[in-house]
């Protein structure tokens, strides 16, 4: 019986939930689309008559969350689910749950997703009909022997697929016995656990994969609307589809239809899906398996049969009968435009859709879920969309699809694009000048995809590279070019040029605006991505294990501690459903492991660390006259670290023992011990210094790790770009004879995305790190080259304060660091990183710089210990209560951000280094930027996120959130002051400081803390020509005794100073209200602010209204009250009068101080013009004054 289908919910996104959209609206049956945070602004959303937010960010908790899903379906009342392909498409347990809450299920029955749904079961079910499938094993396999049994009867190569794999996912190729047996051990239950979900098939090489689009319905009709050739694969994973299959006898097309009847009989099946063969070139058809559901190549199908397929699925679902395919007419391709780039074998990337052109004309489809301006995000398929090109024979669309493809421009990823138009033209696929049809499964990797991946020396396996003896690929033509489209004699025409002769002819690419870098952002590692490459190549000598590819982490095969030898399995990875391996470059002891099962990794994100070093030590130190190596320096993090943060880390910088001067001076030296020259003694020094630095560090590793802490020169990997740390003065204060590696402090210079930097580190290994006149003079040196270098200074603190044996000089040293601190105040950016103690007058010296940076744990300042406390006082406190991360950040207000481990902290360093310029002489640095369609969307959600009712209360993040870029904002003092807001963004690629009231805490007042945490970020935005942009939503200063005593007076004077005293671009916009003392000091334009708008709901006056009638109508309220009037009437009509007359903007309108009243919505674009307007703003010195005297 026929069912009516009302409304239906589609359980998918991107492209396919668009076409089952589309459908459904011609239907006449309403949409529920559902949609995660990344595709909130996609089409199908926006098309859809309903939507529904899955929060999260992950498959898990989004589109595979069939709960989520089914909780949706109840709340909307629909009464059919379509799953679209992919995610929950042939989960029995889904449809189950569909079926049972008595909705449509678009597709077969759960039980016939049982039977076919598993690889292994599906083969039983061939079998039973009678349809021979790939030689193999219908049982999973936990014994060596059978599996090698089977590859010596059958022959190599063999795959070992997952039972419950698809799409490619799951398929390992074995082409050996030593690869087979290495497969069963990292595999088998003691080292993974999973080989149960493994059978072995043949593998039939050089054959092709052919499908048939199949449907039966409830009564019994069956039908093959097309045949499909889907040879073009990479990975397994098909690329380029058409119909109908190609150069196939009638007697193979006729076995098809007939295979694909007995399967879709066997189990019941009542829907649409595919049934997928390998057919040989001797012409033998073997099954693969049945896809139950809709698939991505369907568009062909329905192009040569003239049917919309997702109508024969509605109509199929609903108990109608099918349509009998019609003869089919024409030929179809289908391309799949992903964001892969054919460079590195088809890998996934992502990034701003900067332009779309799709092609047009006759024969031309383009199914696409996707606008320029939107983000190709590396959480979900990279699937942009398809192309589908027609023409009435297989030779016309050939020629069709190379005119589309140079229709076709996509910029901002990478693409396939240049792919197709090589296949396009090759004989071997086009079957023209009279070469026959050469497409098998494999040929596309033998052919294009053979280059050898960059992660190959990083321990990952050639799965992407051509099989042995393939011919190599043409080199690319690295020589870059430029095109112009000119006019000769009134003809149009285009000219290339070598970019060369572009800049020799029109000035360098710096002069004609070179390609601006990516803004950092806090939590995305962009500092690993560039040194990815160079660390994805030496694996096997750092250890370190990062990611080939975007993927999804779906199974960690090793923990920590455990040995390893070459080859071994560590991680498989999930990308656009293939599973990738990663295995050991070298033997050695799994020490860290940085991600875990479903977490989603980008190209060079670090997966794990081994200790490759160990044996190697040991195999030196037993080598007479050889220096022995270092061991893998990899601190353990503290518990419950920031996963995203350690999976930052990078590979360690090359010590100095490891460099090749030290090597070739041990040369020397052995070669020389029995010839005496002038040069001996020198070289031996040299050894010996390496060997006590050797010896320094591992002693400081012993040390550090210990006690859960990093040490100094793995805190400096942490803090610059791989390989750029220059250090100065190694061994100052050290004796080499007399076996003293050096001073308690390292001291250098290194790059922060891509600019120096100084740095000093205290060692606390080394002394305790106390201060000595040796320390004081490399730090004195280092700070004077850091000012005349002009170059920010980064002090990392691990120190037990002045060394007590050298008494008053040591103090002294730590007066002439207080000096020099003050000295680059305000020329250089200065930035101090606490990362173990930092006690009595040492505490001054990061006291006087320009951020504080603590950590959870070990990180401690205070000017009297614990000890001191309990003797003067009586006192008994902790060191964390005394002065830990947590106080400081929290209550003292001394720090500027709570690391949650040293990691996180060094990272968050970098960062704001990222938005500072080097000097007060320098601009901060531009970021490139582009808006996109999604951001300009988010904007529209400002006039949403601000009530009108003054006295309810909204997050300020969301309203900084919707005007910055990427919605980054890097919280300065996050947890002090909270009633306050301050920290830096980008608008427009652009750094800025951005200060804000926080209606969410105490209603946004300024308070004592507040008022300090404004007025000193104010002061350093100033410092380093970052404009300030204001957002004002205040009530007034918090009143009380406590406020007045802990001098709100004194401390609140100090915003004053610093707006009034700023001659950076300062932009402010009222959003609410602002009353009082508090609207000047909040960037009024009377203390010193460019430009100020408002919101046309905004309130602006010295009191709101409820307060100021009060006061002004208090007589009259008393006598309206002892006459019986109606009072509440009475105060309610003053205050409209109030607000009317008074309260709102347009009186700050009418005399000046607010330049203009704009939309919520318009407050970015505002914003941006307003700084493009004031970018050239000059400091003027109106005054021949020394300094001000601030309310300090």
């Amino acid at each position: 019986m026929a069912h009516t289908v009302k409304k239906l919910l589609i359980a998918n996104r991107g492209e396919i939930a668009l076409r089952v959209v589309r459908t459904a609206k011609e239907m006449g049956i309403s949409t529920v689309a559902v949609y995660s945070e990344q595709d909130r602004n996609s089409r199908y959303v926006d098309m859809a008559d309903e939507a529904y937010l899955l929060s999260g960010d992950t498959y898990k908790d989004t589109y595979l969350n069939e709960d989520l899903l089914i909780d949706i379906l109840h709340k909307t009342g629909a009464d059919a689910v379509h799953p679209g392909y992919g995610f929950l498409s042939e989960v029995p347990s889904f449809a189950q749950k569909v079926e049972d809450a008595g909705a449509i299920w678009v597709g077969p029955h759960h039980t016939a997703l049982v039977d076919l749904g598993d690889k292994i079961t599906a083969r039983r079910v061939a079998l039973r009909a009678k349809v021979p499938p790939v030689p193999g094993l219908s049982e999973p396999v936990t014994d060596v022997r059978t599996l090698l049994d089977f590859a010596h009867t059958h022959g190599y190569p063999i795959m070992m697929k997952r039972t419950d794999g698809g799409g490619g996912h799951g398929i390992t190729v074995v082409h050996d016995d030593e690869e087979l047996r290495r497969f069963y051990m990292n595999h088998d239950a003691l080292q993974g656990g999973d080989l149960k979900e493994y059978f072995i098939e043949k593998f039939v090489d050089k054959a092709r994969h052919v499908e048939t689009q199949s449907g039966r319905d409830s009564h019994g009709n069956f039908t093959v609307y097309s045949t499909r050739d889907c040879s073009l694969q990479r990975r397994n994973q098909k690329l380029v589809e058409e119909a109908p299959a190609p150069f196939l006898s009638e007697e193979i097309i006729s076995t098809l239809e007939e295979y694909s009847r007995r399967l879709f009989t066997t189990v019941g099946y009542v829907g649409l899906g595919t049934c997928e063969f390998m057919v040989t070139p001797n012409g033998k058809v073997y099954f693969l398996e049945v896809n139950p559901r809709l698939q991505v190549e369907h568009t062909v199908s329905e192009e040569v049969s003239g049917l919309d397929l997702v109508r024969e699925q509605l109509n199929i679902a609903a108990g109608g009968e099918l349509t009998r395919a019609p003869e089919l007419r024409g030929h179809s391709f289908e391309l799949r435009i992903t964001s892969e780039d054919p460079a590195t074998n088809l890998t996934p990337g992502s990034g701003t859709l900067e332009k779309i052109q799709w092609p047009a004309g006759p024969g031309v489809r383009i199914d696409t879920g996707v606008e320029q301006g939107d983000t190709i995000s590396p959480k979900f398929d990279s699937m942009m969309g398809k192309v589908i090109v027609t023409a009435q024979n297989r030779l016309d669309a050939v020629a069709r699809v190379r005119r589309v493809l140079d229709e076709l421009v996509i910029e901002g990823v990478p693409t396939p694009i240049p792919l197709f138009k090589e296949i396009f033209r090759n004989d071997d696929f086009t079957a023209e000048h009279g070469h026959p049809f050469a497409v098998s499964t494999k040929w596309l990797e033998r052919t294009y995809l053979n280059r050898t991946p960059a992660s190959a020396a990083s321990g990952q396996p050639a799965s992407l590279a051509a099989a042995p003896g393939a011919a190599a690929p043409a080199a690319p033509d690295k020589s870059k070019s430029e095109t112009f489209v000119i006019e000769m004699n009134n003809r149009r025409v285009k000219l290339t040029v070598p970019l060369d002769i572009v800049e020799n002819i029109t000035g360098s690419a710096r002069a004609r605006g070179a390609k601006r870098p990516t803004q950092p952002l806090r939590g995305a590692g962009l500092h690993n991505v560039a040194s990815s490459a160079a660390a994805a190549n030496d694996g096997a000598k750092s250890g370190v294990i990062a990611s080939p590819m975007q993927a999804v982490v779906t199974r960690i095969n090793v923990s920590e501690g455990q040995q390893v030898a070459k080859g071994d399995l560590l991680v498989v990875l999930e990308s656009m459903k293939m599973e990738n391996y990663v295995y050991a470059p070298a033997a050695g002891e799994v020490k860290k492991i940085f991600v875990g099962p479903a977490d989603g990794v980008e190209a060079g994100d670090t997966l794990v660390t081994l200790d490759v070093n160990a044996g190697k030590a040991k195999a030196a130190a037993a080598a007479p006259g050889s220096l022995p190596q270092a061991a893998a320096s990899t601190a353990p993090s503290s518990e419950g670290a920031d996963k995203a943060t350690d999976a930052r880390r990078r590979v360690a910088m090359t010590d100095i023992m490891d460099s090749q001067a030290v090597k070739a001076a041990a040369a020397a030296s052995a070669a020389n011990a029995a010839q005496p020259s002038a040069h001996q003694p020198l070289r031996t020094a040299v050894v010996k210094a390496a060997e006590l630095a050797r010896a320094a560090e591992e002693r400081a590793r012993d040390k550090q790790h210990a006690k859960g802490k990093k040490t100094a020169r793995e805190r400096l990997d942490l803090l610059f770009d791989t390989g750029t740390f220059e250090e100065i003065g190694r061994f100052q204060g050290g004796n080499i004879a007399g076996g003293n590696a050096g001073a308690a402090v390292i001291t250098g210079f290194g790059q922060v995305y891509g600019r120096k930097v100084a740095v000093y580190a205290q060692d606390f290994s080394v002394k305790g790190g106390t201060l000595g006149t040796a320390e004081g003079e490399k730090i004195c040196r280092l700070m004077d080259m850091a000012i005349d270098l002009k170059v920010p200074i980064v002090a990392i603190v691990d120190s037990g304060g002045a060394r007590i044996q050298e008494g008053v000089a040591a103090l002294t040293q730590y007066g002439r660091i207080f000096r020099k601190t003050c000295e680059a105040s305000g020329f250089v950016p200065q930035l101090s990183l606490i990362l173990g103690p930092c006690a009595g007058g040492a505490v001054y010296c990061p006291a006087l710089t320009d951020l504080i940076i603590m950590t959870r744990e070990n990180s401690n300042m205070f000017v009297t210990g614990p000890d001191v406390v309990k003797a003067s006082t009586g006192e008994t406190i902790s060191m964390a209560d005394l002065g830990g991360g947590e106080v400081h950040n929290r209550v003292s207000g001394v720090a500027h951000y709570l690391g949650e481990d040293e990691s996180d902290a060094i990272d968050y360093a970098r960062t704001v280094l990222a938005y500072l310029p080097s000097n007060s002489e320098s601009k901060p640095p531009v970021y490139a930027y582009a808006v996109t369609r999604a951001e300009r969307e988010t904007a529209k959600r400002l006039a949403t996120i601000v009530p009108a009712n003054e006295r309810q209360p909204y997050d300020m993040l969301e309203v900084i959130r919707c005007i910055v870029d990427y919605g980054e904002f890097v919280q300065v003092q996050e947890l002090f002051g909270a009633s306050a807001l301050v920290g830096f963004a980008c608008i427009d690629g652009k750094p800025v400081g951005i200060v804000a009231n926080q209606p969410n805490v105490l209603a946004g007042i300024l308070d004592v803390d507040s008022s300090e945490k404004v007025a000193r970020f104010v002061r350093l935005c100033d410092a380093f020509n970052l404009p300030v942009v204001t957002l004002v939503d205040v009530p007034g200063y918090k009143p009380g005794s406590d406020q007045e005593h802990a001098g709100i007076i004194r401390r609140g004077a100090k915003v004053i100073y610093a707006y009034a005293n700023a001659q950076v671009p300062m932009v402010t916009v009222v959003l609410r209200k602002a009353f009082g003392g508090a609207y000047i000091v909040m960037g009024s334009k009377a203390i010193g602010a460019d430009l100020n708008f408002a919101w046309p709901s905004s309130q602006i006056a010295v009191l709101g209204a409820a307060g100021a009638v009060n006061i002004i109508h208090r007589h009259d309220l008393a006598k309206a009250k002892a006459s019986g009037q109606d009072v509440d009437a009475l105060r309610a009509k003053y205050i409209k009068e109030y607000e009317t007359s008074t309260v709102n903007a347009n009186l700050s309108l009418e005399i000046g101080q607010i330049d203009g009243m704009i939309d919520p919505e318009q407050t970015r674009e505002v914003i941006v013009e307003s700084l493009a307007t004031l970018a050239t703003k000059r400091r003027v010195k109106r005054t021949t004054k020394h300094h001000g005297n601030q309310p300090l």
